[in-house]
């Protein structure tokens, strides 16, 4: 079964139903695409990031400000950290961990559409 989204609570769904192939469209693909790096950095730096970004909320945003430092001694940069407050971490690692990433189709530098297909 294939299923298009465009909004992350349409992704969290489809990922939770275990949607053999997700094809991701619009700003949402080009903030997933990014977010992806996020899967490759180590387990500490993970818990700084997911602390800082929990925070957000509570401190109208300013935690994001803190992830930025953590990011960066990760070998991430600030978009990635943007990427991943827009959708959510837990969200990221998830489909990152399930599913295998490719691009379907770009405009210039930006990517228009990814599809996930399970691992």
């Amino acid at each position: 079964m294939t299923e298009r989204v465009t909004t992350k609570t349409q992704l969290k769904k489809a990922q939770e139903n275990n949607v053999d192939t997700i094809i991701v469209a619009g700003k949402l693909a080009e903030k997933l695409y990014k977010a992806k790096k996020v899967s490759k950095i180590g387990k500490v730096a993970l818990v700084g990031l997911a602390v800082s970004l929990a925070l957000t909320p509570m401190t109208a945003g300013l935690s994001v400000a803190a992830a930025t430092p953590i990011a960066a001694a990760a070998g991430l940069e600030v978009s990635t950290v943007i990427a991943v407050s827009a959708i959510g971490l837990t969200l990221v690692l998830a489909v990152c961990k399930n599913y295998s990433m490719r691009i379907v189709a770009k405009n210039g530098d930006k990517i228009i559409e990814l599809e996930l297909t399970k691992k």
